[in-house]
């Protein structure tokens, strides 16, 4: 099984082409996953992949391990996406595994650097060539001072990041199409008939509100559109709309 959470579908993109070579059945949501094993279907492969928010992996993946009495999946990879520094993600999700049973056996760390030099699609397939080998390798990190800091930091930003729908606003431009609210991940988006969006407190900061917007009326803060986000080539909204129904 493939579970992914992504917002900008960085790691959608991942996802899919890991399924696609490990002919597994298309990725499943985060929230997917934890009624699947609530209701008592468990993987023997589990490969997780997410997006590196505040130097660790998203509050709602983290979240949902904690929830579960167990993780059973005999083998456990992490891939993880990175626009800069990764600091300790991959360990900051191990141990949190470790804590229900499980082990990250091995993990990767896909950076913008990878997309900008036409490394990305090699990559994914050396990923998949070690996971069908089943091998099993150190977890790669920044560098001690990052990977020091990085749970504290990250701890930090999981307390904060519910309130962040707050610093979210729109435009008169806003169309009232209700996308942002079909693919916010979180459900923290609400849009009645005609209104315009409400965000509520349960932010997970993936900003896919706003790198999706074809209005492009969405700000953060009282900036102009001044963060820069980007989508992921050949990843439409749709992609991550289905991600999150299905």
């Amino acid at each position: 099984m493939i579970v992914c959470f992504s917002g900008t579908g960085n790691s959608w993109r991942v996802a899919r082409d890991l399924a696609a070579g490990l002919g597994e059945p298309a990725p499943v949501s985060v929230p997917r996953w934890e009624r699947e094993r609530v209701e008592g279907r468990e993987a023997d492969r589990l490969v997780l992949v997410f997006p590196v928010y505040s130097f660790g992996p998203p509050r709602m993946l983290m979240e949902t391990i904690r929830r579960l009495d167990r993780v059973r999946a005999r083998q456990v990879y992490a891939v993880a996406t990175a626009g800069g520094t990764p600091g300790g993600a991959l360990a900051i999700l191990d141990r949190r595994l470790r804590e229900r049973g499980a082990v990250v056996r091995a993990g990767w760390i896909l950076t913008e650097w990878d997309k900008w030099f036409n490394r990305l699609d090699g990559r994914i397939r050396q990923i998949v060539q070690d996971i069908r080998e089943e091998r099993a390798a150190p977890l790669p990190g920044s560098n001690l001072l990052f990977d020091a800091v990085s749970p504290l930091l990250h701890q930090g930003f999981c307390r904060r990041v519910g309130g962040y729908g707050k610093r979210f606003r729109v435009t008169a431009d806003c169309t009232r199409c209700g996308l942002c609210a079909r693919l916010c991940p979180a459900g923290n988006i609400t849009q009645a008939t005609g209104e315009r969006p409400v965000w509520g407190d349960r932010c997970e900061a993936c900003f896919a509100c706003y790198a999706w917007c074809p209005a492009r009326a969405i700000q953060f803060g009282w900036a102009k559109r001044l963060v820069p986000v980007f989508t992921a080539p050949g990843v439409g909204a749709q992609d991550l709309v289905d991600l999150k129904n299905r």
